[in-house]
């Protein structure tokens, strides 16, 4: 068995050991023991602190806003009706003149005959042939049908006249004589010396015609007996279609070649 005092020495030994590594391990100076034979420093060793680097990489992602460019286009849908209006017959457009168209009728031409008595008033012109003028004459009867058509000169205060039953009605365009008539007289300018009814138009109508005509009328008796009446021809209004209808009516008169609804030519002097 050891002696105490050895046995001492030992524990403080280890105890001071003992408190050196504590010491050490909190970072704290350790202690000098004495001992009956030797010396301890113990020199702490410093505890590190760890440097940490921190790389962070931030990638940024931009946020983009697109607003859409929209382009507007104007659709326009029209709607258009058109209407169409055919005119085979061009309305010519006349010159103002009050006489150069003049009409009347003539009725009962089974009793007897009627008569025209045709002028020249010298408007166009006092001599011969300046002053002459054409009385292009068209005959209807009552159904409206252009039965004769023909044309007389008439020279500045000359007097030329036609018989209804002699020279309007003898030789018309359909069978059979009428019993009435409508008489229209359209003054034109000659063509050079001569006269056409199916030329007059709008740029050689005349002025200074004067006519007159006779008609027969029953008379309220009893038994019937019958009068005669004579009357200035009437002044009308020509309208382009009309001027149209009766010049070309009496140009398919003219062209049938057969002579039928040419009337006879005005005769000089009164009836």
């Amino acid at each position: 068995m050891r002696s105490t005092p050895a046995v001492l020495l030992a524990v403080i030994i280890v105890s001071g050991l003992a408190a050196d590594a504590l010491a050490q391990s909190r970072g704290l100076p350790t202690a000098t023991a004495a001992g009956p034979t030797s010396t301890r420093t113990s020199t702490p060793t410093p505890k590190s602190t760890p440097t940490q680097t921190s790389t962070s990489t931030r990638t940024l992602t931009p946020t983009v806003t697109l607003t859409p460019t929209v382009t507007l286009t104007a659709t326009r849908t029209s709607t258009s009706t058109s209407t169409w209006t055919s005119t085979p017959t061009l309305t010519p457009t006349l010159p103002p003149l009050t006489d150069a168209f003049q009409l009347r009728y003539a009725s009962n031409l089974v009793v007897g005959d009627s008569v025209i008595n045709m002028t020249n008033a010298g408007t166009q012109g006092g001599t011969d042939p300046a002053g002459n003028i054409c009385a292009n004459t068209y005959v209807f009867d009552a159904d409206e049908n252009m039965i004769a058509c023909c044309s007389c000169k008439v020279t500045p205060n000359g007097l030329k006249s036609y018989s209804a039953l002699v020279d309007l009605t003898s030789n018309t365009l359909t069978p059979g004589a009428p019993t009435s008539i409508v008489v229209k007289l359209l003054a034109s300018t000659p063509n050079g010396s001569s006269c056409d009814a199916a030329s007059p138009t709008t740029s050689n109508l005349a002025s200074g015609l004067r006519a007159w005509g006779t008609t027969i009328h029953s008379l309220p008796t009893t038994p019937v007996t019958y009068g005669v009446t004579e009357t200035e021809f009437s002044q009308a209004v020509l309208s382009g279609s009309e001027l149209t209808q009766l010049t070309s009516t009496c140009s398919s008169i003219q062209n049938t070649g057969a002579g039928a609804g040419i009337c006879n030519p005005c005769g000089t002097g009164g009836l």
